[in-house]
């Protein structure tokens, strides 16, 4: 597989090095309690910083000063990205400067990643973060990436892949932040024969499964009821054939195999817990009692 995120021995003892040189280690920031269902790409460089953000994906933000505070500026840099969007959405504003970790923070920082976006549309100046709901939640590595040969993301590697792939093909030297737009796979500084390997082993393994969100569009979905039909006395129902699909998805995310949206009650890409609890709180109740339907959103 093409992944770009480093999993291996080397690759942790690639990370623990650049640590002690200075490296930017890159992660994400999303919340711990999903409402908005969104996520940024936070730069650390600070040995001390690095180690307080893996202690919050470690052990949770129980441990404290989990809000990160940092300096934004009103343009792409092409890493910061909502990897919590099936498309991995690019976002228009990045971090320009980790200020600290903060137990709290003045009620004007507080937000979320799309309403900055929103904020710096069309605008270019700067401001500061400070999301109340949201904390590291994942550790991206030297290369903030978590796709695969799918270059142009749309849940197929294919001759637009390729295309996208040969604009890469032959450069060197490769190096942070994008190893070559992401073509230098096993980034030893080149985009050569090792990498073309892998891209092929990737394409001739066929494309990723493929997954229907039309289900987020149902009057009641978020709400518990995963399977749209209405029950006796004809209405729609939270019940057992809801609880099966539940079942089914139940400790999944998005794009892996199992994982189903109609499962996924709050949207966040991920079946978890917090969907068990809507489906409890909404279990055997029609849709009388399910009022007001869900907003529809199809992404």
């Amino acid at each position: 597989m093409c992944r770009r995120h480093i999993y291996c021995a080397a690759g942790i003892l690639f990370c623990l090095v650049a640590v002690c040189f200075g490296q930017t280690i890159y992660f994400l920031v999303a919340e711990t309690n999903p409402f908005n269902g969104d996520s940024y790409v936070l730069p650390l460089t600070e040995p001390n910083d690095i180690a307080h953000a893996r202690d919050l994906i470690a052990y949770g933000p129980s441990i404290g000063q989990k809000i990160v505070v940092a300096n934004i500026a009103c343009n792409p840099d092409g890493i910061n990205r909502d990897y919590y969007n099936p498309t991995h959405q690019t976002w228009s504003w990045h971090v320009t400067e980790f200020v600290s970790f903060a137990g709290i923070t003045a009620e004007i920082l507080d937000g979320w990643p799309g309403l900055v976006e929103s904020d710096c549309l069309g605008w270019s100046g700067n401001g500061r973060i400070g999301f109340w709901a949201y904390t590291v939640v994942e550790e991206l590595g030297p290369v903030p990436n978590l796709g695969d040969c799918d270059f142009d993301d749309d849940n197929d590697v294919d001759f637009n892949d390729f295309s996208g792939f040969g604009h890469g093909w032959g450069t060197n030297p490769c190096h942070l932040p994008d190893w070559c737009r992401g073509a230098d796979f096993d980034q030893n500084g080149s985009v050569d024969y090792y990498d073309l390997k892998k891209f092929a082993d990737e394409w001739l393994g066929g494309p990723p499964p493929t997954f229907d969100f039309s289900c987020w569009s149902w009057p009641y979905q978020c709400k518990g009821d995963a399977d749209n039909k209405t029950e006796t006395p004809q209405k729609y129902r939270v019940y057992s054939s809801d609880y099966a699909i539940l079942n089914a998805a139940y400790n999944t995310t998005y794009p892996n195999a199992g994982y189903n949206p109609c499962a996924d009650f709050n949207r966040d890409y991920k079946v978890y817990d917090d969907d068990v609890a809507i489906f409890t709180a909404n279990w055997a109740k029609k849709d009388t009692q399910l009022q007001p339907p869900c907003p529809p959103t199809v992404p």
